[in-house]
């Protein structure tokens, strides 16, 4: 059990407020764990008090995405220091079923729930009886189904009724059948005690929970279906979009009001990537988050990075090793300087020089202003709530390399116009991206000895630059914290998930 939830549900029990953990109880300890979800009901009148426990103890509360938006059902993470896992709890005031994307149904037990509720004394934990659960759990079953004629119990719903059966109090369920099901009660048992249930039966049993239930549902099956379909066709187009178009949409949890930008910088082997995608996947578990690539690695794999690396792939192939210089050969020198010459006054190498440094200088060109493109879109994204995890950032505080200024560098004194005109097109592009600034930054440190063992292609010529400039690197809008990449990389991605929290927590106040 992590402490998280620990020290919740016993500052809830202190504060003797009512609340339930009324499904799914046969696998508790995965929720209690972060494994899966919390369900809980907390009593109408112990909202607030609720909430401010839950405020207490690092809980925040998220906004759902569109299609899981329900009356009277909130959505709160919380965040394990010690394992770096995220805790999600879905907390309702009422208790809702139905159809996805709908949950037209509402259960009338809310006073029956809290008043048979039991301890589970390994926990702590209130947790619903088995009498109630059981007929929650067979309610849910059938009013879930799509097709209603066709029902089918699968594993996991198999599993829990199979963990509550041996812990029913037969005269108590009979009792609460009774209550609700008047004459269709002993339908309801005779269900409850089968060891399986054909499709007919099945379907009596939703005849008569829809039965039950119809003064507490709140609108139509035809409604209900219709929104269903009209929420699922919505995200195969967004995931379809997303996929082929690149874009961005919200599918799932965000913060209340606007989102975070979260940037991850170092030398070569610093890590960069993999930890921009281990953390993605660590939100995406409940939390609307992306990655957007700003480099020119191996993560952008353009058209014209293909033609030039296969020019520059032939040249080295043509290129004619130079003479040796021998001892007393005084000729060498003269024999070099005229095949230079010679070179010069090649019109075809000339023409395929300009034509190459034209070329390189429009794909820098292209990486500044699609970095920007990126920038502007995250912007878009952090806007409706989401995390924006940038690999790399463009700076414009140092020329040459680390995402810096290109063409300057390498054309300083060119008279090529098409160079000059993506020249100015980079720096135009670089310098807005600086008013894109990550809201916070990640600086993972790598000694440039440990680099080149990480990257043995790499020089030191190459990799110390960046090691230094990583630390020299300012932004004056961003929150920068330095980690150590050479420390073990459980130990690095917790500390980075505790700094991140550590933000969205602050951010949301």
């Amino acid at each position: 059990m992590l402490k998280i939830c620990k020290s919740l549900f016993t500052s809830w029990n202190h504060a003797d407020i009512k609340y339930c953990h009324w499904k799914s109880n046969e696998h508790l300890l995965e929720g209690l764990m972060g494994l899966t979800d919390l369900d809980v009901f907390v009593s109408p009148e112990d909202r607030e008090r609720a909430q401010a426990e839950l405020v207490q103890c690092g809980y925040l509360n998220f906004k759902p995405q569109k299609g899981s938006q329900y009356p009277l059902v909130e959505e709160w993470l919380g965040f394990d220091y010690d394992t770096g896992r995220l805790v999600h709890i879905h907390l309702h005031y009422q208790i809702i079923t139905g159809t996805k994307h709908s949950k037209e149904y509402v259960f009338p037990l809310e006073e029956l729930i809290i008043s048979t509720r039991v301890l589970d004394t390994t926990y702590d934990v209130y947790i619903a009886s088995p009498e109630v659960e059981i007929i929650i759990l067979y309610s849910r079953i059938v009013l879930k189904a799509k097709d209603k004629k066709a029902i089918k119990i699968n594993g996991d719903y198999q599993k829990e009724i199979d963990y509550l059966k041996p812990r029913l109090n037969w005269q108590i369920l009979e009792n609460h059948c009774n209550r609700f099901f008047e004459s269709s009660a002993e339908d309801i048992l005779n269900a409850i005690r089968a060891d399986a249930l054909s499709e007919a039966e099945l379907f009596k049993l939703y005849q008569n929970v829809k039965k039950w239930l119809k003064p507490y549902k709140k609108f139509s099956t035809l409604k209900a279906n219709w929104r269903y379909r009209y929420f699922r066709l919505r995200s195969i187009k967004n995931a379809v979009f997303a996929k082929r178009l690149h874009r961005h949409y919200i599918m799932r949890k965000t913060l209340p009001e606007r989102g975070l930008s979260i940037c991850f910088l170092g030398a070569d082997g610093s890590g960069k990537s993999t930890v921009s995608i281990d953390i993605c996947k660590w939100l995406n578990w409940k939390v609307e988050a992306n990655r957007f690539y700003l480099g020119s690695g191996d993560h952008y794999n353009g058209l014209l990075k293909k033609i030039l690396s296969f020019g520059l792939s032939k040249a080295s192939m043509n290129q004619a090793p130079a003479p040796k210089k021998e001892a007393g050969d005084g000729e060498s020198d003269v024999k070099q300087k005229e095949t230079a010459k010679k070179a010069k006054k090649n019109p075809i190498k000339a023409i395929l020089k300009i034509g190459f440094g034209t070329l390189q200088s429009l794909y820098f060109r292209n990486i500044a202003v699609r970095s920007l493109k990126e920038l502007k879109k995250a912007k878009k994204y952090i806007n409706k709530g989401a995390i924006a995890l940038f690999d790399r950032f463009p700076q414009n505080q140092f020329q040459g390399l680390y995402d810096g200024l290109k063409i300057a560098s390498r054309y300083p004194n060119t008279k090529n116009v098409f160079i000059k005109c993506n020249r100015r097109s980079e720096e135009k592009a670089i310098t807005k991206a600086q008013n894109y600034q990550p809201d916070v930054i990640f600086k993972l440190l790598l000694p440039p000895e440990e680099s080149i063992r990480r990257k043995p292609d790499h020089t030191m010529e190459e990799v110390r630059p960046k090691a230094e400039i990583t630390q020299k690197l300012v932004f004056e809008r961003s929150v920068v914290y330095e980690i150590d990449a050479t420390q073990p990389y459980d130990d690095e991605i917790l500390e980075i998930k505790r700094l991140i929290w550590k933000a969205i927590s602050n951010h949301d106040n």
